[in-house]
């Protein structure tokens, strides 16, 4: 029996979904664009994707990573992944994601000592907590 995910996006905002070319399999994301008012009639683009990565393939959910950036990044917009990524954030892809600069994590700044899924959580397993839950770039 085939295995069956769906993810959704849900905002207060009006949403049009959108189809990112390349990104494989459908059912384990979904993107869709919000206008955002900045202010003295000034107008953006944010593409927000949620993201369910292959639970215990790192190969995979490291590839459906790549493929959904490349196509964000075709975009040409500032853009927000949400969800389980099933991946640790120091290693292939994030990692070189964050080391180049081309995104950046929702814990970087907040340190080890501030208000972080390590603070709110003493008692995990480190590895637990440093897996990637929310990745952003602007």
């Amino acid at each position: 029996m085939k295995s069956m995910y769906r993810v959704a996006l849900l905002s207060r905002l009006p949403i049009l979904q959108i189809q990112l070319d390349g990104v494989s399999p459908p059912s384990r994301f979904c993107a869709g664009v919000i206008d955002i008012n900045l202010g003295n009639g000034v107008c953006d683009k944010l593409v927000v994707c949620t993201i369910y990565g292959p639970s215990g393939d790192e190969t995979s959910a490291g590839e459906l990573v790549t493929e959904i950036v490349h196509a964000l990044s075709l975009l040409c917009s500032k853009w927000i992944i949400l969800g389980d990524f099933n991946l640790v954030q120091d290693e292939w892809p994030l990692g070189a994601l964050l080391s180049s600069g081309a995104a950046h994590s929702m814990d970087e700044p907040f340190g080890p000592n501030l208000f972080s899924w390590r603070a709110i959580f003493p008692d995990r397993n480190i590895k637990h907590l440093s897996r990637a839950e929310v990745f952003c770039t602007f």
